[in-house]
Formats: structure tokens, C-alpha cells, sequence
């Protein structure tokens, strides 16, 4: 009786949909396994080719590089390619960098465990050489040289924390930073005119643009508070 009623409105016999369901359920079943052990192996090989990474970055290769530019890291703009003294290495410990950023973001090694042992080589290395990156990038009419650095460094800065781009990473199983460049961009904009701040971020000061940055985002989450609380008063009266 019922069966005949369901078949009247919904035009498929109960019987029938009830064994499309349970196909349904399976293959959703089989592809979440899958999935599951897919992200698994990728893990595994993560933790390999991360280890073999950070052991090339303690390297003593690595190490002379860092000693011949220690003096002008963590001073912004401080490089330059006129510079004969540091030119070299500041060359090869940039590729390298950049080498293992691009690493991060198609997968291939862990940006946390990179973050936790390399953060400050990696952030100092960017801030100093910002300016000069801007100055190749318009020389040579390219803006994707150190796009990798420059993405690690805004992704780990401006949006570690942040859950919705959490929620993205996980279900791709990577790290997508041309999302996080894009959003960063577009927010910059509004910054700029906001606070006054140089159109093109690579020729400010980042310590300015965190601070601001902070502050817009303090200020949206207030708004959002009283948002919320006015929506609950006003929704149980």
C-alpha cells in the first residue's frame, strides 16, 4: 500500500530506489576509501622527500651561502644584484628557496614541518630581497620570479590561521598558493587606499602592512560580533 503511494508521487518504485540508494552509498564508500588511502601515501612520501629537504637546508652548501649574506638579512630592501659581494649566493640560497616553496605547493613536502625549521631564513630572505625582486620582475617583464617565496611568506603571515583556506588545503591535499596570492592581492588593494599605503606591496614596508592589515581585520571581526549579537536579540524577541 505504501509502496504503491510512493510510486504514485515520486514515479520510481520504493523497491527500486531503495537498491539505487545502496548503490549510491557504496560507490560513495569505495571513493571515500580510496581517498582516505591516497592521502595517506601521499603523507608517507611527504615526510621522505621533507626530511631529505630540511637536511639539504642544514647542508653546509646551504650554510656558506647564508654566512656570505648574514649580514644584510632581516634589512629590508638590503640586496641588490650590483652588489659583487653577495650577488652569488644571494642567487643560489634564492633558487633554492624558491625551489623548495615551489616543493610546498604542489604537494611534494610538508609547509608546516618547512615552517617550524625555516621559517626565519625563509621570512628574513623575503623581506630583504623584496625590493629587488620587483626590480627583476620589472626587468624582465615577469611577475612570477620568487612567486613561490613571495606566496610562503604571505600564506604563513597573513592567513595561517585562517579556516576556510584550512578547509581548501585539506580537501586538496596541498596547499594552493595561488589562492592565497590572489586573496592577498585583492585585500592589499583595499589597504593601499585605505591606509595610504605604496600600490605595489613589494616597495612597502611589511612590518606597516601587517600592522594594518591586523588592524582592518580586528575591525571586521568586531563588526561581525555586533552583528551577531544584534541578529540574537532581535531574533528571540
Amino acid at each position: 500500500m505504501l509502496s504503491d503511494l510512493f510510486f504514485n508521487v515520486v514515479g520510481v518504485p520504493f523497491d527500486k530506489l531503495q537498491t539505487q540508494q545502496a548503490a549510491v552509498i557504496s560507490s560513495l564508500v569505495v571513493i571515500i576509501g580510496w581517498y582516505i588511502a591516497r592521502l595517506s601515501q601521499i603523507k608517507s612520501d611527504r615526510v621522505k622527500n621533507t626530511m631529505a629537504f630540511v637536511d639539504f637546508l642544514r647542508s653546509e652548501e646551504v650554510a656558506n651561502y647564508r654566512k656570505a649574506i648574514s649580514k644584510k638579512v632581516n634589512t629590508r630592501g638590503a640586496f641588490s644584484l650590483f652588489d659583487s659581494e653577495t650577488r652569488q649566493p644571494l642567487m643560489r640560497i634564492l633558487e633554492i628557496i624558491e625551489y623548495t616553496c615551489a616543493s610546498i605547493s604542489t604537494g611534494l613536502i610538508s609547509e608546516s614541518y618547512i615552517y617550524s625549521v625555516q621559517k626565519t631564513l625563509i621570512h628574513s630572505l623575503f623581506i630583504s630581497s623584496s625590493k629587488m625582486t620587483h626590480n627583476m620582475r620589472v626587468f624582465r617583464g615577469s611577475n612570477t620570479i620568487y612567486e613561490n617565496i613571495e606566496a610562503f611568506y604571505i600564506r604563513t603571515v597573513f592567513y595561517r590561521h585562517n579556516f576556510a583556506i584550512a578547509i581548501i588545503d585539506a580537501i586538496f591535499g596541498r596547499p594552493l598558493y595561488g589562492l592565497s596570492l590572489t586573496l592577498f592581492r585583492f585585500e592589499y588593494k583595499f589597504l593601499s587606499k585605505l591606509y595610504n599605503l605604496n600600490d605595489n606591496y613589494l616597495l612597502e614596508d611589511w612590518n606597516r602592512i601587517k600592522k594594518y592589515y591586523n588592524e582592518w581585520n580586528n575591525f571586521v571581526r568586531f563588526v561581525l560580533f555586533l552583528l551577531c549579537v544584534v541578529f540574537i536579540f532581535y531574533g528571540y524577541r
